[in-house]
């Protein structure tokens, strides 16, 4: 992540000198996101410009391929800022429990169907099962900025179900 950059010493003679550059406020490019159930409002929210997406579904603000937009660091992405900067970028406890990978993923939703059932393991279920994808399990939270009248959220389920005994199986 080391810049070259020319530089003249006392006599004037010009060499070249890495540097480093230091982190500043970032911005990144967002990702528009198609989906069957997405609609328009994350657009008029954003302001992006008209046309609008038909199916809208997802923004995804912040993740690991956001390729910076802004200063020396333009061009690069998260993920590589994060092995580059590490603890700097993330902080401590990201790399001490899952390496040098960006942690985050922030977007908006939305959903102006119905969207299909969502299952997302726990850390250990995915290292035990998944540990061929790299894969981390899935922490989310949800902020709801507008809904609906009558809108609703299912979480969980009446009765425990597995792979065998799922509709799909």
């Amino acid at each position: 992540m080391s810049i070259l950059t020319p530089v003249r010493d006392k006599r004037e003679s010009l060499s070249m000198s890495i540097v480093t550059p230091t982190l500043y406020p970032l911005l990144v490019e967002r990702k528009l996101v198609p989906r069957l159930w997405g609609g328009q409002r994350i657009a008029q929210w954003l302001d992006l410009p008209q046309p609008y997406p038909e199916h809208l579904g997802e923004t995804w603000e912040v993740f690991d391929e956001n390729p910076v937009l802004n200063g020396p660091l333009a061009g690069q992405t998260l993920a590589q800022l994060t092995e580059h900067y590490g603890e700097q970028l993330v902080g401590t406890r990201s790399p001490e429990r899952y390496g040098y990978g960006f942690p985050l993923l922030l977007k908006f939703l939305d959903a102006s169907s119905r969207l299909s059932l969502q299952v997302h393991p726990n850390d250990d279920y995915a290292h035990k099962y998944e540990a061929h994808t790299g894969f981390h399990g899935k922490t989310e939270a949800w902020y709801i900025l507008s809904a609906e009248p009558g809108a609703d959220i299912i979480y969980g389920l009446k009765h425990a179900v597995d792979r065998e005994t799922s509709p799909r199986g």
